[in-house]
């Protein structure tokens, strides 16, 4: 004869001395381990990396996966840039225009003296007659070395009026040579299409404007091909 159980009899807890008494009778908890199953079989993980995760750490994973932390931007400023004036502006302020009451040759002497003891010190000056493979090397060393201070003469020009203009080097450019002359005005010298001269020691060395079109601070670091001579 089938008896039927009543729902509530069935699904109601043991009662209290059933389960003190349960780890005795053989009775175990099946809840944790249920839930261990249940989780292993619908999480997926690679087995060889596979880990026994407590239950009370799942809550703080599954919070962590919701909200992940925000990056914080790192700030930048602006960037920056050191100005340098420009060749307009400088031209425009007249940074490097002699003023009228500094153009006197007589002032420029000692700049003058100064350059011969430099050049004196960087060339030869001994006998030219014994020395020719000197002043070979004497010739490199001058298209490096530094010629404000140094007297300059132009010997040939297509301009005429160039021609037999002698002066004191106050600045050099790429393309020009600025002078004083004895009669305290200052010449403009165009390297294009010049031949020039240059005295030490008694000996004259020659400067093609042509092949020395180069500014004076990238003229000593600059290396120069020998290239054949060229006349106006």
């Amino acid at each position: 004869m089938e008896v039927k159980a009543d729902k509530d009899t069935l699904y109601s807890s043991l009662p209290q001395s059933v389960q003190s008494n349960s780890s005795k009778i053989g009775l175990k908890a099946v809840r944790a381990d249920f839930l261990k199953n249940f989780l292993k079989q619908t999480v997926h993980s690679d087995k060889k990396k596979e880990k026994n995760v407590p239950l009370e750490h799942l809550t703080v994973v599954s919070e962590v996966i919701e909200n992940p932390p925000k990056k914080r931007k790192v700030e930048k400023g602006p960037r920056k840039h050191r100005k340098t004036m420009t060749h307009k502006e400088r031209k425009k302020m007249k940074l490097f225009d002699i003023k009228k009451e500094d153009q006197i040759y007589e002032k420029y002497i000692p700049l003058h003296n100064l350059w011969k003891d430099y050049i004196s010190d960087l060339l030869y000056s001994g006998d030219k007659e014994k020395s020719e493979g000197i002043l070979t090397n004497d010739a490199q060393k001058l298209l490096k070395a530094d010629l404000h201070g140094a007297i300059i003469t132009v010997i040939k020009s297509r301009c005429p009026s160039y021609i037999h203009t002698t002066g004191i080097l106050l600045q050099e450019t790429r393309n020009t040579f600025n002078i004083i002359t004895k009669n305290n005005k200052i010449k403009c010298i165009p390297k294009l299409h010049s031949i020039f001269t240059i005295e030490n020691a008694g000996i004259l060395y020659t400067i093609y404007g042509n092949q020395f079109k180069v500014k004076s601070s990238e003229r000593s670091i600059r290396k120069f091909k020998t290239k054949a001579t060229l006349d106006l």
